[in-house]
């Protein structure tokens, strides 16, 4: 199944809907929630190959920046090299852990920096009687409470900076996350607080890798939160939403549109 994306407007959004809705049979208001969005936005998935191709030839004759892309070619962050432990040399970043890994500056391809969201919502359902004056009249007496249901939500949110590393030789994607990673190979540049260190640690990056394409823009927008997964007994659940796999999804039509020059 294959997605189709803008990446670059040639007009606003809201001058193409009469255009596009049509074509991707759904009506204006619904399409422009759904173009009204941060760029990179989709405009339609799990398309066949033919309609994908028929969609982005209309978007590219308009002049906009767009492209369409496998689905089954996006890369999961849950599925690249995460390291915990780095070290800069001369010419490379060195992953030190089990699974060590040299990664020469020079194939450095794209620097995507994005800001990962997780919410944890844990609820629970607790029944007790309470005293009912109203049964206990209709009753006579026999019934004097009633069950009454009470439902607690704990929330807490959790924010933290991501990289992805991408190589011109197109090995699999290296997912660089601000809470797992040990920042000694910062050496005197290593700080207290762990978004301190990220920071150093694109920095150092991006100076090491000057021809590397970076884009912070998931950073400074970040996407909002679609993967949910509940797991628990109807009691006691728990929610579990992340902006992981949109994340994931915009990452890759940002690299794939600055190779294609649609950026």
């Amino acid at each position: 199944m294959f997605i189709v994306a803008v990446t670059r407007w040639a007009r606003p959004f809201d001058q193409e809907l009469a255009t596009l809705a049509p074509i991707l049979n759904i009506g204006q208001y619904d399409l422009r929630l759904r173009l009204a969005g941060p760029l990179p936005v989709v405009v339609a998935q799990r398309l066949e190959e033919d309609f994908a191709k028929k969609i982005l030839a209309v978007l590219v004759e308009r002049g906009h920046g767009a492209l369409a892309c496998d689905a089954s070619q996006v890369s999961g962050s849950e599925e690249m090299f995460t390291p915990r432990i780095f070290a800069f040399e001369s010419m490379s970043f060195v992953i030190l852990d089990k699974e060590q890994r040299q990664v020469p500056f020079a194939d450095i391809l794209a620097l995507i920096q994005a800001t990962c969201s997780i919410s944890d919502t844990k609820a629970s359902t607790s029944k007790k009687k309470k005293f009912s004056l109203t049964r206990t009249a209709m009753t006579g007496g026999l019934v004097r409470s009633k069950k009454v249901s009470k439902e607690s939500r704990v929330e807490s949110v959790e924010r933290q900076q991501v990289l992805y590393v991408f190589q011109r030789t197109g090995q699999n994607p290296i997912f660089l996350s601000e809470s797992r990673l040990q920042y000694s190979g910062l050496g005197d540049k290593m700080k207290a607080a762990s978004p301190e260190n990220f920071s150093s640690l694109v920095t150092l990056l991006r100076e090491q890798a000057p021809a590397a394409f970076y884009d912070d823009r998931l950073a400074r927008q970040p996407r909002a939160s679609g993967q949910i997964r509940v797991s628990g007994s109807a009691k006691d659940r728990k929610i579990v939403q992340s902006n992981a796999s949109e994340n994931d999804l915009a990452v890759h039509l940002i690299v794939q549109a600055h190779l294609l020059q649609q950026l």
